[in-house]
């Protein structure tokens, strides 16, 4: 089980080459409170952020340019990041095989694009195993 508690000083990272998608990601994430957003537009740049921010949640697409989200998911296991930080897949890829690559490589849970605010809220629950009692309650612009 992750020993982390959801707290709104939690390192999100979030990793999508698709800049609407990081607008939508991080206005979710305010609209809850949290506060430590770090983004990056390919996997290349999503393991400097591992590496430099010390992040506790990333979430992540699986198509991105130079280094696409399943090759950041080895290289994060070769360098055995996935024990202190866990991954939300967030693609289109709504195939089966995806899926299950995606949990080989050490994926904590996946989102199929398009998303909801409340299906990234119900990650964030499953995940830290607690309840966000007001999410149905937060109001987006």
């Amino acid at each position: 089980m992750y020993d982390k508690a959801m707290s709104p000083n939690l390192n999100f990272l979030l990793v999508d080459d698709d800049p609407r998608i990081l607008k939508t990601l991080r206005k979710t994430l305010e609209a809850a409170g949290f506060k430590n957003l770090h983004t990056a537009e390919n996997g290349k740049a999503a393991l400097n952020c591992l590496r430099e921010y010390g992040i506790d949640l990333v979430f992540m697409d699986w198509d991105m340019p130079e280094m696409n989200g399943g090759e950041v998911l080895e290289e994060m296991q070769t360098q055995n990041m996935l024990t202190h930080t866990k991954v939300v897949m967030l693609t289109a890829h709504s195939e089966k095989d995806y899926v299950v690559v995606s949990k080989q490589l050490g994926a904590a849970n996946y989102i199929i694009k398009p998303f909801t605010p409340i299906a990234i809220y119900e990650k964030l629950e499953s995940i830290f195993h607690a309840n966000l009692p007001y999410k149905n309650d937060i109001v987006f612009l």
